[in-house]
């Protein structure tokens, strides 16, 4: 299988799992209307590591930027940033969790790597313009479901009292 085909597999699963997971998506104080979208930064989403929490909180930020995007241009530009940021803070992340000794260490580094190729193929699909604004609500969905699922097991393994609840 060559790598285009990979990607569009990669993709088309992906996007079987967003339209599931964007049903969660509501309790999660994320709301995906036909219009704007827009996802808010809650404390209850921290791990208990400083640098992890302040680089959460950036990229919520930063997903909003690139869901306001109005034209190719600016999100072109917003995706590019998402994306640097993205592999610097998973490079970070992946450091801490091996330091750690983190027991979920393997399946949570594929789940970062699953993200950043589907980002590769959002990348992709807005240079090509081809682009669908569904597309970007279901990295945003998927991106943020990893961080209310996979990022709270790490914030119980590095603090075990912390209640299972992330909403």
């Amino acid at each position: 299988m060559d790598r285009r085909a990979a990607l569009a597999m990669t993709t088309g699963v992906f996007m079987v799992i967003a339209a599931a997971l964007s049903l969660l998506a509501m309790s999660f104080s994320i709301s995906l209307p036909k219009g704007n979208m827009k996802i808010i930064w809650k404390d209850s989403y921290r791990v208990g590591n400083e640098t992890i929490d302040r680089e959460h909180e950036a990229q919520f930020a930063m997903g909003n930027e690139l869901l306001a995007a109005k034209d190719r241009a600016s999100l072109t530009a917003c995706a590019m940033n998402f994306y640097k940021h993205l592999r610097k803070h998973f490079e970070g992340e992946e450091k801490l969790m091996r330091e750690l000794g983190f027991s979920d260490y393997l399946r949570h580094r594929e789940s970062h790597n699953q993200l950043i190729t589907l980002i590769n193929g959002m990348s992709e699909s807005i240079a090509a313009d081809r682009w669908d604004p569904q597309s970007l609500h279901n990295v945003i969905t998927i991106w943020t479901d990893h961080i209310l699922h996979a990022d709270s097991k790490l914030a119980r393994y590095i603090d075990p009292h912390r209640p299972l609840d992330t909403q």
